[in-house]
């Protein structure tokens, strides 16, 4: 009673000392720009890091619209782990994919951009990272012209706010793993107390007992691991009643913390131990001790002088017990081999001496054998992992037939079943083999960081009644393999990308001629080859309507346009033949092509523009140059905006206009040239002509005169004459 009292004093001191809770905000995402989901590339991935024994996290949302857009519908998904498996779109996934939407891992929340606060909690979370994707709802599926159509911008901001506790006793210390701790507590009314143990690796079964109990024992038992329990969820024992020992077994996960959270109707002490089942194939010798100074002044009040003295808690293996040899499994050890791709990872049979792997692995049929292999949380979740089993097709049976059963899991293990369910718990994936089907796989897309395991059970059985196998070892094919993508494809007509976000990578599939899914397998929607080998066709072979307007540039001699027609020919033809989804042929790179054919395009409207205005020789060179520098400088800048094409052309219809005003004024400025000319003239040519009749009348006058004068004269001195002339 007197060691039990001081471990009382010591727990009771120890949960004095721990703080109150806290609120923290662990870390806040602001201002990132969402788009509209097509394909998983189009996602944006944020990041957040949970705290060990976090009792709630409170993520809030706001979406807001940064032009006068009406507010749109926002989806949000949230995993721990690894990043959220969704398929907006209803999309087929490719064959023989397990997601584990349905397990309750992915917590999904639709909410507008309208700028309102949402929240998502999470009572308990696991710790670690969590992975949030968002993304806007696709609606419009016409291809609208940059520039012209009406543009709207989402922001999506994103907080967590996280509670934990560090009021947690740590029951079992993992540095003493050999020690025999039981602890002594007391409990009050409506309160509730944390504990955390370590489960070390070889620990098939671990016990939980509760001794000592008072007062009828009125406490309930919750347990979970790596995360505190919830205790509407989490696994429980009922204690009330159990006055002498109240016990229950639990499958616990290997290598990893685990939680218990006692809470109490009415106030009452009990002891709690924690017993190991292990598998390991001996214990280690202990040689040390747990010890401890205690201060004689805490446990009696009337020492008046304070002293201290050292308990020692002998080493024992009470709490270590061997488990039964029909719950230790055989382990395979496995080796990882890392490629040189991305995400690309197997795991195979650890090699002999020569250094090479065994290409089958010989089962026993008495028990179940377990595969295990680490995936790594940041450079392995961004790929597709799958496993492959099968059966060696030259084994043969006489009178019976054989079943392979595989449990294939994160972190849990569960003995494989010959009856249904084979596999439980639901988030177990299960893959059988036999006679008729020799081969299984399952594929999991982002699969989440740590250990996996592969049970194996084969199973003889006669007119579906199982017997023993006569053989002691069967022969048993494997392949754990991670590759980016789909086994690093992406359908007939996918294309498969690396995403880079949040510091994180991840492939993703882009589809083209209407297929969706993740891997580009649904084809519910999918173009004919037909259609696209026609529409190639007609992008490639349009091109050819470019001749007559070389020729006819080559007759007028402008040389240089035809230059730039013949550009444009070859380079949007053989780009357009590079660009077709099912028909392709790519003469060089597709962005060089792409490059090409539209600074082809732009030119040609510029120098067409340009030759079709009046200027000189001099401007022409000065404007065919200028005009491919800034042509070039707009194609890389924002070789999709209206603005590269707009201006040139707009440049060269005022360098028309101006040109044909010009010539067209200096044209009526020589016609009324030419009329001032010629009025002059008339003007001269009608005074010239007015003088010379003048002078012509004055002379003809003159004459007149001169002859009347001298007819006058005749007359007159015709008959004063001494003359007569008859």
């Amino acid at each position: 009673m007197a060691l039990a009292a001081v471990l009382l004093l010591v727990a009771a001191l120890s949960a004095a000392s721990h703080a109150q809770e806290i609120r923290i905000t662990s870390q806040q995402w602001q201002g990132r720009q969402i788009y509209e989901f097509r394909g998983y590339h189009d996602v944006e991935v944020f990041y957040f890091r949970v705290p060990d024994q976090t009792v709630l996290a409170n993520w809030s949302f706001t979406a807001r619209e940064l032009t006068d857009c009406e507010p749109r519908n926002v989806s949000i998904y949230l995993k721990h782990g690894s990043f959220p498996v969704v398929n907006p779109n209803n999309a087929t996934f490719p064959n023989d994919f397990r997601t584990q939407d349905e397990a309750g891992k992915v917590k999904g929340l639709s909410i507008l951009s309208d700028g309102a606060k949402n929240s998502l909690q999470v009572e308990q979370p696991l710790p670690g990272d969590w992975f949030l994707i968002a993304f806007l709802t696709f609606e419009n599926t016409r291809i609208e012209q940059k520039g012209i159509a009406k543009y709207c911008s989402t922001s999506f901001t994103t907080n967590l706010d996280v509670t934990w506790t560090n009021e947690t006793i740590l029951l079992i210390p993992e540095v003493q793993n050999y020690q025999d701790i039981q602890i002594h507590q007391s409990i009050e009314q409506d309160q509730q107390i944390y504990y955390k143990f370590f489960v070390p690796v070889e620990t098939h079964w671990a016990t939980i007992n509760i001794k000592n109990c008072e007062n009828n024992c009125p406490i309930q038992v919750y347990w979970r691991a790596r995360a505190l329990p919830l205790i509407d969820e989490a696994e429980g024992l009922n204690c009330t009643g159990n006055i002498s020992i109240c016990s229950t077994g639990f499958l616990p996960l290997e290598g990893e913390w685990h939680y218990l959270t006692i809470a109490a109707e009415a106030n009452t002490t009990y002891s709690l131990k924690i017993i190991y089942h292990t598998c390991a194939q001996e214990y280690p010798v202990t040689k040390y001790f747990l010890t401890n100074d205690l201060d004689t002044g805490k446990v009696c009040s009337s020492v008046s002088e304070v002293s201290r003295f050292r308990m020692l808690f002998r080493g024992s293996k009470q709490h270590f017990e061997k488990a039964e040899a029909e719950v230790c499994w055989d382990r395979v050890g496995l080796f990882r081999r890392s490629m040189s791709a991305s995400f690309a990872y197997e795991f195979d049979l650890l090699p002999d001496e020569n250094g090479t792997s065994p290409l089958k692995l010989e089962v026993a049929t008495g028990q179940p054998t377990i595969l295990s292999f680490y995936v790594n949380p940041k450079q392995d979740i961004g790929g597709n992992m799958w496993l492959d089993v099968g059966m060696d097709p030259k084994m043969k049976t006489t009178g019976y037939n054989v079943t392979f059963v595989v449990c294939f899991s994160h972190l849990e293990r569960f003995k494989p079943s010959f009856n249904h369910p084979k596999c439980d718990p639901d988030d177990f994936y299960l893959l059988e083999i036999n006679a008729t089907k020799r081969y299984a796989r399952a594929v999991i897309p982002y699969p989440e960081p740590g250990t996996w395991n592969v049970v194996i059970q084969p199973f003889c059985h006669e007119n579906k009644s199982k017997i023993t196998c006569p053989n002691e070892t069967l022969p048993f094919f494997f392949s754990i393999i991670s590759s980016a993508c789909v086994y690093g494809s992406c359908g007939p007509l996918g294309r498969c990308s690396i995403s880079r976000t949040a510091g994180y990578s991840l492939s993703t599939c882009i589809c083209s001629a209407g297929y969706k899914g993740w891997g580009c397998t649904d084809a519910s929607e999918a173009v004919p080859y037909s259609e696209l080998l026609l529409s190639t066709l007609l992008l490639t072979l349009s091109n050819l309507l470019f001749i007559p307007s070389i020729v006819l540039a080559i007759y007028r001699k402008y040389y240089t346009e035809a230059l730039v027609y013949v550009s444009i020919m070859f380079f949007s033809t053989f780009y357009h033949a590079c660009d077709g989804v099912a028909y392709s042929f790519c003469l060089i790179r597709p962005d060089v092509l792409q490059f090409c054919d539209f600074y082809s395009a732009i030119l040609a409207f510029w120098v067409t523009m340009i030759a079709m205005s009046d200027v000189s020789p001099t401007l022409t060179s000065l404007f065919h140059m200028g005009g491919a520098i800034a042509v070039a400088l707009g194609i890389e800048y924002d070789q999709f905006g209206i603005a590269v094409f707009a201006v040139p052309v707009a440049s060269g219809v005022v360098i028309l206009v101006i040109s044909w005003v010009r010539t067209i004024f200096n044209t009526f400025w020589e016609i009324f040239e030419h009329f001032r000319d010629l009025y002059s003239w008339l003007t001269r040519v009608w005074e010239l002509n007015l003088v010379n009749l003048y002078a012509q009348i004055a002379q003809r006058v003159g004459r007149l005169v001169l002859a009347l004068r001298t007819n006058f004269w005749l007359e007159k001195n015709r008959n004063s004459s001494p003359l007569n002339y008859q």
